[in-house]
């Protein structure tokens, strides 16, 4: 791609509290539910853009590029993570917000509170970059965030670098970089599970809104949900035991039952029910989602 070289430099404030980072690394986060907080990001701001235009739009492209301490490749790539999406990408001036630690968003949606992208970010490195091409301006917006240098320097601003552009993709690619926790292949193979889980209803089905796939030193793995074998709901007369022996009692019945209640004004739907065959290893239970995400109930 080609972009007019002209550059320009502005600051971004990314307190209230440095000390609060180094708090941060040590987050009881699990990786895959870090990484969720990236996808959150990008989700939430494609939900936005398809929900403003009225239209549906091709699904949002996310990969997730892990490189090992050992990789053969470009060495400044070792023991880092690309997050890249060709999402809506961040605004000059939402770029203030986006990295102020606990500063809310103002729409409701997978990403509202405002901590999980800074939180993930210094939990899995005290050095990350963000570069960002909006589809509402024709710019490229690009930073490092270095906590160590900031907290010997006592400094809480950052340096923005914006420069014309008018055909590069649009997206975000951000870069953690030295991490303090690798990712072997066991753990990658961990993470993708989950993250195949939490996205469910994102990646399935024939018009999927996310297209999400990971990378192990180049090589790639689609994250997209397939539904297990579909899973039996038990239909059995009630058994009781009455002196050692065990007898049926009625007809039999479908042991399912639906839940749609309200709780502090919001809907929950659903239902419970018990399997014909069980399994504590392929069956979560009860999965719960939040905005259609898995919050909890993976295998």
């Amino acid at each position: 791609t080609k972009s007019i070289n002209r550059k320009n430099m502005f600051q971004v404030n990314v307190a209230p509290d440095m000390g609060m980072y180094s708090l941060l690394r040590s987050q009881g986060y699990d990786p895959a539910y870090a990484l969720g907080e990236f996808i959150d990001n990008a989700l939430h701001a494609y939900l936005i853009r398809c929900s403003d235009r009225h239209e549906k739009s091709d699904p949002l492209k996310v990969k997730i590029k892990f490189y090992s301490s050992d990789y053969r490749g470009n060495s400044d790539f070792q023991n880092c993570i690309f997050i890249e999406d060709d999402g809506p990408g961040i605004g000059g001036s939402h770029l203030a917000e986006a990295l102020k630690p606990a500063k809310h968003n103002d729409v409701k949606g997978l990403s509202e509170f405002g901590i999980g992208m800074k939180a993930a970010a210094v939990w899995f490195a005290d050095i990350w970059s963000l570069k960002t091409c909006p589809v509402s301006e024709q710019k490229i917006y690009s930073l490092t965030f270095d906590l160590n240098s900031l907290l010997q320097a006592g400094q809480d601003v950052i340096e923005v670098k914006e420069e014309e552009d008018e055909v590069s993709p649009k997206g975000t690619i951000l870069t953690l970089t030295g991490l303090r926790r690798a990712i072997d292949g066991e753990k990658y193979r961990d993470i993708c599970s989950i993250l195949r889980e939490l996205y469910q209803l994102f990646t399935s089905g024939e018009m999927p809104r996310l297209d999400l796939t990971a990378y192990y030193n180049d090589t790639p793995t689609s994250l997209k949900y397939v539904a297990p074998i579909e899973r039996v709901v038990l239909d059995a007369p009630i058994y009781k035991t009455v002196s050692k022996t065990l007898y049926s009692i009625g007809p039999s019945k479908t042991w399912r039952i639906p839940v749609a209640t309200v709780f502090n004004g919001h809907k929950i739907e659903g239902f419970i029910c018990l399997l014909e065959t069980g399994s504590y290893k392929t069956n979560p239970g009860i999965v719960l989602f939040r905005r259609e995400r898995v919050i909890t109930g993976t295998t």
